[in-house]
């Protein structure tokens, strides 16, 4: 479940940044930024096309509470937000204490490693400080920087969804990707199972199994993608995974990752 979040009076300090509340006065900072083609695109809305247009959003961002200004030599040059996750799409979640983070960063900080460093900073400050459960935070498929900043913080890829919309993009991929607080014990099996996706293979005699089934020209990234996507569901019975998507029935050890079976649903 989504955990209540007040940052009106937390400043938080790493190496080179400052992560404070919004202030009315960032205002020409914020327009700076937001107003550059391909900025706010990356996360899924559109360049501002006025100073007001930005003095709206600023006075959310102050209003609502849950959203540091990135402040680099007393500028300020992104935003990293600790959003609402979407319960509907993460019902399994639900008895954790959660958010989901977002950043942008203004164009020419880009590659020198601020927002991986800012990110870090705040997941420390989450887990440690307010004892969340897990974190949150998605990409587009084509938001390879996002993707990195997210690995480089230990967010794995968790479930994919080909069908996403926003106010930029009509239709598009993305991910979701989950960090847990390390003192958290993960229980849910389609938690571990997503979770530890990329160690599915398979035998000679599976590939042979799979192959009178399916017929991609990568069974094995199919599975993978089926255990990922958002439409899939994933239960455990005694020592063997189920996954159940499009119109099969994927069998998968829950010690080794091989894929044992997959059948055709009846």
């Amino acid at each position: 479940m989504n955990s209540p979040i007040d940052i009106s009076n937390v400043v938080l300090k790493t190496e080179r940044l400052v992560l404070r509340p919004w202030r009315l006065s960032d205002l020409d900072d914020f327009y700076e930024y937001a107003s550059v083609d391909g900025v706010g695109e990356m996360a899924g809305w559109p360049h501002h096309k006025s100073k007001d247009d930005s003095l709206v959003i600023l006075k959310r961002f102050i209003e609502n509470k849950r959203t540091f200004a990135i402040e680099y030599n007393n500028k300020a040059i992104g935003s990293l937000g600790i959003e609402e996750y979407d319960e509907d799409k993460l019902p399994e979640l639900k008895d954790l204490k959660a958010r989901e983070i977002g950043y942008v960063l203004a164009k020419p900080y880009w590659g020198l490693g601020l927002m991986p460093e800012a990110v870090k900073r705040v997941i420390d400050y989450l887990f440690n400080e307010l004892k969340l459960d897990v974190l949150v935070c998605g990409h587009y498929q084509f938001n390879n920087q996002s993707r990195r900043v997210q690995e480089k913080c230990g967010f794995k890829h968790y479930k994919y969804s080909d069908d996403l919309s926003n106010i930029v993009y009509e239709k598009i991929n993305g991910w979701e990707s989950l960090l847990f607080n390390k003192s958290y014990e993960i229980n849910d099996p389609s938690i571990i199972l997503r979770m530890n996706v990329y160690k599915i293979h398979t035998t000679t005699l599976g590939y042979e199994r799979i192959g009178r089934v399916l017929n991609y020209n990568d069974n094995i990234d199919y599975i993978k993608n089926a255990i990922s996507n958002y439409k899939s569901t994933i239960i455990k019975n005694g020592k063997n995974y189920y996954i159940e998507y499009d119109n099969v029935i994927i069998c998968v050890n829950s010690k080794s990752y091989s894929v044992i079976t997959v059948k055709r649903k009846k």
